[in-house]
């Protein structure tokens, strides 16, 4: 494959004026490093109509010399691409299986090896989300389930009540609404997915607002999950902490609490599984903005790291096996730049 040059790259885009063209410039959704340097994006594009941004993954070169190649190409779009450890590429997608019976929209997850076609790894009725893998290919998932529902009786209960035609929601506490849908409707569990295809339920009790928008990470050994955790506060509105979920027990401890001032989200471990790197986000008022920051906090105590990523606002990022963080986001206008940009952030052990 030839190197890239600048005389390949394309114009960047300047003519505000041109709505549909800018709706149509090419989106970076998230992105997964792997072995081997390997570095796969997943990049969200608007259909040909306009009305839907669909995801697809493409492989980059992290030293920009030669050109993104694309991986997928269904319909129903893939996202939420990571690396196993034995260098095949697991993602979330509601295409068809072709060799399942199977019509169900749903999500599930998928595995792309490095030479062949990809091939379905697990689904429930409810859908699965790949969210992280641990070093022996245990993978950690969100699924949907009814309100009260388990894993084993979701799909029973799931056929009564279309069969009921039943579509009332009962509304225990706000909020009630997340941007265009309704919430309460189902339940946002966090399950492990084996090696062999057994689900695990870590969050059996879990409800329907603690993890409907969560961010939860992996442990490399597999031991602990570390999701955001939802609640409700006074005047209608929610704090999200972060909480460590043994998956032996499924105990949760809390470990950094939400307050007044500040929140935390999107937890990633380190590839050694002895720091954090999270979003510690300020809270919003009538006078001033919500505000985000990197940081990386030791497990084994001590005050946590705060990023200096420049003038980039970060928006994704993903550790190497090298212990690297690699951050995805916008550059600032002073730093004439408006596209996504990819930048390797070097954390020093602790």
């Amino acid at each position: 494959m030839p190197p890239v040059t600048s005389a390949d790259a394309p114009e960047p885009f300047s003519d505000f004026s041109d709505i549909d063209g800018f709706l149509r410039i090419p989106r970076l959704a998230s992105v997964a490093a792997g072995p081997d340097g390997r570095v796969v994006a997943a990049i969200q594009e608007a259909d040909e109509p306009g009305a839907k941004l669909v995801s697809s993954l493409w492989e980059l070169d992290p030293d920009g010399e030669h050109p993104a190649r694309r991986l997928t190409f269904s319909e129903k779009g893939e996202r939420g691409p990571r690396f196993a450890s034995d260098g095949s590429l697991l993602f979330t997608s509601a295409r068809p299986d072709p060799l399942g019976e199977d019509d169900e929209d749903s999500a599930a997850i998928w595995r792309l090896p490095r030479i062949g076609e990809a091939r379905l790894v697990a689904s429930t009725p409810g859908g699965l989300e790949l969210l992280a893998i641990a070093d022996d290919g245990t993978l950690l998932a969100a699924t949907g389930v009814l309100p009260g529902a388990t894993l084993e009786d979701d799909a029973d209960r799931r056929a009564s009540r279309q069969d009921a035609e039943q579509t009332t929601i009962w509304h225990t506490g706000m909020p009630i609404r997340r941007w265009d849908h309704e919430l309460g409707d189902s339940e946002r569990h966090l399950v492990l997915v084996s090696p062999e295809g057994d689900l695990t339920d870590l969050t059996l009790d879990a409800g329907t607002l603690p993890l409907h928008a969560a961010s939860a990470d992996l442990s490399p050994d597999g031991s602990t999950v570390a999701t955001s955790w939802t609640e409700r506060v006074r005047g209608g509105e929610t704090r999200s902490s972060l909480v460590l979920i043994d998956t032996a027990t499924s105990e949760r401890t809390t470990l950094l609490a939400a307050g007044d001032a500040a929140e935390y989200h999107d937890p990633r471990f380190s590839p050694d599984g002895t720091r954090l790197a999270l979003i510690r986000s300020t809270l919003s008022g009538p006078t001033d903005t919500s505000y985000s920051r990197l940081e990386i906090h030791p497990l084994g105590g001590g005050d946590p790291t705060v990023v200096d990523t420049g003038d980039l606002t970060v928006s994704e990022f993903s550790w190497t096996p090298e212990g690297t963080l690699l951050v995805t986001g916008t550059c600032t206008p002073r730093a004439q730049c408006s596209a996504s940009m990819l930048r390797p952030v070097r954390c020093a052990s602790s």
